[in-house]
């Protein structure tokens, strides 16, 4: 699914949406696109839109609240990966190199929930699947597995900058 870096009046990173409902935020007149996609192209009866890369609230657009505190963990690990530069935090291969290897990563909880641990953001942690597998259900004390950052509870901020990188960094 493609996204698009939403920005503030002031040229701040603000988050992302779809580019569908980037589209919908251009249409409704709450936004302008700031850049577009070169050659994609969304169509109806009466216009064309190009599809958005980067859109620009209007200023008298309200910004939600949550955009400005710890950023939710979610049900997928979309985030997490974000946080964690998707790369395993036990043997530092980024993903290109575990999806060459045939694997992925994963959701790993740093105190197994059956051992008393949360699905919280700093009890979990982004772990190729052989390293989950090998550190299975102990601390990373227990299976000698040292992790290479410390879980923390990111800002919406910070997951925008992980996620467009290039892009985020022009606003910064």
């Amino acid at each position: 699914m493609s996204m698009t870096l939403v920005i503030s009046q002031g040229y701040l990173p603000i988050g992302t949406v779809t580019v569908q409902r980037a589209v919908q935020l251009y249409v409704d007149g709450k936004a302008e696109i700031e850049r577009a996609h070169p050659t994609r192209r969304f169509r109806s009866m009466r216009m064309v839109v190009p599809a958005p890369r980067i859109v620009r609230l209007r200023a008298n657009v309200k910004l939600p609240g949550r955009l400005f505190g710890a950023a939710p963990l979610g049900g997928g690990n979309h985030n997490l990966f974000d946080r964690d530069g998707r790369r395993c935090l036990y043997c530092g291969r980024g993903e290109a190199e575990v999806r060459r290897a045939g694997h992925r990563l994963t959701r790993d909880h740093v105190v197994p929930l059956s051992r008393g641990g949360s699905d919280a953001w700093r009890n979990v942690a982004t772990a190729c699947e052989p390293c989950n597998n090998l550190k299975a259900d102990r601390t990373p004390a227990e299976a000698g597995m040292p992790l290479l950052a410390e879980p923390r509870t990111p800002t919406a901020w910070e997951l925008v900058r992980a996620r467009h990188g290039e892009v985020a960094e022009l606003f910064w």
